[in-house]
């Protein structure tokens, strides 16, 4: 069997999975193994040949192979550093991770009797886990007292720093009755870097214990009094920090006093003639699918990402994410070329794209140009890796997933941030997850505006006889109305005070918006002149009608993109799989299915849908960039109004139908080279038929005809498909 679009993106995923675990085996000063093993992975281990990288089987075998070196570089490799010192010793510092696999220490609490011979094996095969990090490593374990006793002497403690240990106090365990078990009489240590923790006081409850060269109450207590002094210090530091804030306050208010008594001595100026009107100035229209794109990137998330960003970090930071500002200020423009446009040669279009290519290397160079700041690279190469985004407007067919493949590859690097600063700072969380909404955002505004690629304006003008819209100035603007005609006469009849006239009012209305008309009633049918000659006969409208009774306005169906998204549902119901509104799943299976059994598949999104066995029927509807693999069906395959979808049948079916569908692609297996295709209401099908003489998975493809002729022969119709030759 070929290998399938799952499969391809399970390899993906798998390699992925590698390279990041030895990014975090070998980080630190083993760069160059690092490189070493990726290039004996991408030449050596995980390369296929040309004719084994169709097969589905050698495929799977070479992802295990990376999932197995995955897991063994996260728990089983090791990093050790020397420590660099004044003494002789050779001690060595492990970097262990979180999924670093640990021991349970079973061996060190039981440990095994001792040999009395003395003439056995020097090579202990106890734990030595805890063994002291200054002895060497091939030193012999002692066998008798003395060696214990001068062994014991000679032993070296571990050097401590305040700052590395956390202090508290708990209750004690263990006998002495209620002054043991019911105060807090235990003392308990944490060391920091290494993680383990030490109980001294009536009886220590750690597995592991880390030894201080003094375990009395008063040193313990010497611990304590020094970090009260620190908190002491810092308490006072914030007290002089608010003082001189409330100083700087009351000088400001007392400044504003002053000014604002100032200002109310001087007399007001006179009053200034009105001014005239202001020129009427009509903006140019922002087209539907630019409109869209400033709602859901520019608006929606870019500004809150730009706020962020400026809120703490530095500046060669804040001028990158500036520039990914002004690349979709870029691909705006060209979205409005493309809203204006009909769609150009390459040439035109490849110069319509060197602002846009401009604005990448912009990026990328302000990356490479702070490959200094340790601290900050990996900001900079997950905006520099993500900027490329932009470039879906140049993918056909599938745009959105150019979009994705961005995103993964910039979660390569975001995600090192969010490893770097874990636990430390929630800033750099809160960064990356709005800069990863950013390419979401980005992928939804292309599948629901160009989810086949960069649409352009059929009915438009050339690119070149485009003009970019441009703001009109005061200069340009029309000459202000010439002013209002006297006002009418004040009826007599009028009760209301009459209001100011001129321009001003009428722009005061119009400022008004929907409540302008808020105080309107309908006119009934009784009050229309056009519709009763008795009124119009007399000139006179009755004051008031009584409303038509019983006629209320339709409330209008709320659309379907607005409506709230609903639960997904795989289930077996009687002899029917129904699989419902499925989104972005990239390999749903469905297994040991039965002849009897049909499949129903509704109202999913970007997912990819695999039959195992042969079923009875399957039926798709209201799909979109769906896929859908087949092993055999014993009566059709119904595709209705499932957009961009893809079907392909390993097995044999004998009826495939297509209906009001847009764009689908189709393969066949060579046992299913006899069914019948039917479609109505569709175009862009295409279907792959197997090459005769060729392996699996070489397909020729064929379009399935959407131009048909009728004329009349002999009194009927007949129908031909209309061919273009040349």
């Amino acid at each position: 069997m070929s290998v399938t679009p799952a499969l391809r993106a399970a390899a993906r995923s798998a390699y992925r999975d590698l390279l990041r675990a030895s990014s975090s085996t070998f980080a630190g000063q083993c760069s160059t193994l690092n490189s070493t093993f990726r290039l004996k992975m991408r030449t050596e281990t995980l390369v296929l040949d040309g004719e084994a990288r169709n097969d589905a089987k050698r495929v799977e075998e070479k992802i295990q192979l990376a999932k197995d070196l995955t897991t063994m570089l996260r728990k089983n490799v090791v990093q050790a550093r020397r420590i660099e010192d004044d003494s002789t010793s050779d001690s060595w510092r492990l970097r262990f991770t979180k999924d670093t696999e640990l021991g349970d220490n079973s061996t060190i609490k039981n440990p095994p009797p001792m040999q009395s011979n003395r003439r056995a094996s020097k090579s202990g095969k106890g734990d030595t886990s805890i063994v002291d990090a200054a002895a060497p490593r091939d030193a012999p374990l002692p066998r008798n007292y003395s060696a214990l006793k001068k062994a014991h002497k000679e032993r070296k403690v571990p050097e401590l720093h305040e700052d590395d240990i956390e202090e508290s106090f708990v209750r004690g365990s263990g006998p002495g009755g209620q002054s043991i078990n019911k105060t807090k009489n235990n003392v308990q240590l944490l060391h920091k870097p290494t993680g383990i923790p030490t109980s001294k006081g009536v009886q220590a409850v750690s597995e592991r214990v880390l030894w201080f060269c003094s375990d009395t109450r008063p040193e313990v207590w010497s611990f304590l009094a020094v970090r009260l002094e620190a908190v002491t210090s810092r308490l006072e530091d914030l007290e002089e920090r608010e003082t001189v804030r409330d100083s700087k306050r009351q000088s400001t208010s007392t400044i504003t006093d002053v000014t604002t008594s100032v200002v109310a001595a001087i007399p007001p100026p006179p009053l200034a003639p009105a001014p005239s009107p202001p020129a009427i100035v009509v903006q140019p229209v922002t087209p539907p699918k630019v409109a869209a794109f400033d709602a859901i990137v520019v608006d929606g998330k870019l500004k809150e990402f730009l706020d962020l960003t400026k809120a703490f970090a530095p500046q060669f930071l804040i001028d990158q994410v500036t520039l990914f500002a002004d690349e979709l200020n870029v691909l705006r423009d060209i979205l409005l070329v493309a809203s204006a446009c009909r769609k150009p040669d390459q040439a035109a279009f490849g110069e319509l794209l060197e602002p846009l290519r401009a604005a990448i290397e912009a990026i990328s160079r302000a990356k490479e140009a702070n490959r200094k700041e340790r601290e900050w690279f990996n900001h900079l190469s997950a905006v520099a890796e993500g900027a490329v985004c932009t470039g879906w407007i140049t993918v056909e067919p599938k745009p959105a997933s150019y979009v994705n493949d961005t995103k993964d590859s910039t979660k390569f690097y975001s995600d090192k941030v969010l490893m770097q600063f874990k636990g430390k700072d929630p800033r750099h969380t809160e960064w990356v997850r709005a800069w990863i909404s950013i390419l979401d955002e980005m992928k939804r505004y292309v599948l629901e505006n160009h989810p086949t690629g960069l649409v352009w304006n059929a009915s438009g003008i050339p690119v070149s006889e485009y003009q970019p819209p441009s703001t009109p100035t005061p200069s340009d603007a029309a000459p202000p109305p010439p002013p209002p005609p006297p006002p009418p006469p004040p009826s007599e009849t009028a009760a209301v005070a009459p209001a100011a006239g001129g321009v001003a009012a009428v722009f005061a209305d119009l400022n008004r918006g929907a409540e302008v008309t808020k105080g309107l009633r309908k006119v009934d049918k009784s009050e229309m002149t056009h519709k009763n000659p008795a009124l119009r006969a007399s000139n006179v409208v009755p004051a008031s009608a009584s409303p038509a009774a019983g006629k209320k306005p339709v409330k209008p169906a709320k659309p379907q993109a607005l409506m709230g998204k609903k639960p997904a549902k795989l289930a077996l119901e009687g002899n029917k799989w129904v699989i419902e509104y499925q989104e972005n799943e990239a390999d749903l299976t469905i297994s040991d299915v039965e002849i009897n059994q049909k499949v129903n598949i509704f109202g999913c999104k970007n997912t990819t849908i695999v039959v195992r066995g042969k079923v009875n029927a399957v039926t798709m509807l209201n799909c979109t960039t769906t896929s859908l693999l087949v092993d055999s069906v014993i009566s059709s395959v119904e595709i209705t109004k499932s957009a961009s979808f893809v079907l392909q049948i390993t097995g044999t079916a004998p009826t495939i139908q297509v209906d009001s569908t847009d764009s689908g692609q189709i393969y066949l297996s060579k046992a299913c080279l006899g069914v019948e295709i039917t479609t109505a209401k569709c175009s862009a099908i295409n279907v792959s038929l197997p090459v005769e003489g060729e392996e699996d998975g070489v397909f020729e493809e064929e379009a399935v005809p959407e131009m048909l002729k009728t004329v009349v022969k002999d009194g009927k119709l007949v129908t031909t498909v209309v061919k273009h030759v040349g």
